[in-house]
């Protein structure tokens, strides 16, 4: 008995089949979603955490100078089980859309920052410089109505004869001028107006600052 084999054969390969082939060729060409996308999670909280370390140091820092992007996406796409062609691929996919995603991170950061300063030039709200906690509370002196009183819940206590809005201004300026030559912390403190408390019979005291590292010092 022989097995007679037809001249023109025929497949019947269904079309569920054929999709189920072609995603199987895509996934091993690209690589698996799944895969991509925890690529994709590690390498944003990664810069996330870069970001915010070197938050700390400047005002508005320039992430793209403190580390370098291309490094820290082979580091994760190295960890896959795949050929250095589709290493590459996936590379650059995800470094373009890295590229495009910290844009959008930074411009979205840049307008907060604008919407803060617009705030805080409409607020005359002036931290505690003491605490750093709570705002100030200002009053008018009865015995110099030119002198101000600022309080805080702290316990902080002290006068001068600018108005809220303006005592922030300088308490800013200050700042930035001594972060301009140092970065060292300034210690803001209060010292004591004896002649002055002796004639109203009270304890005033005036807000001064001073850095440890470089003598910086300035008597509000």
């Amino acid at each position: 008995m022989s097995l007679e084999i037809p001249s023109n054969p025929v497949y019947n390969t269904s079309v569920e089949q054929k999709l189920h082939s072609k995603n199987a060729a895509k996934v091993y060409r690209y690589g698996s979603p799944k895969i991509r996308d925890q690529l994709r999670d590690k390498c944003r909280m990664r810069v996330r955490e870069a970001r915010q370390a070197n938050f700390t140091k400047r005002r508005l820092a320039i992430v793209t100078e403190e580390f370098d992007l291309d490094k820290l996406l082979r580091e994760e796409v190295a960890n896959l089980e795949s050929d250095l062609r589709l290493q590459e691929e996936i590379f650059k996919e995800l470094r373009d859309e890295m590229n495009e995603w910290f844009v959008q991170e930074f411009e979205a950061e840049e307008i907060s920052l604008i919407n803060a300063a617009d705030e805080d030039a409409n607020n005359n709200s002036v931290i505690c410089p003491i605490c750093q906690q709570c705002n100030l509370s200002h009053v008018i002196a009865k015995e110099n109505e030119e002198t101000n009183i600022f309080k805080c819940t702290c316990g902080v206590s002290f006068n001068n004869a600018a108005k809220p809005l303006a005592l922030r201004q300088i308490l800013h300026s200050q700042i930035d001028v001594h972060e301009q030559n140092c970065d060292a912390n300034l210690t803001f403190y209060l010292e004591p107006q004896s002649a002055y408390a002796v004639e109203t019979d009270a304890s005033v005291n005036s807000l001064c600052v001073i850095c440890d590292k470089c003598d910086y010092f300035y008597s509000f």
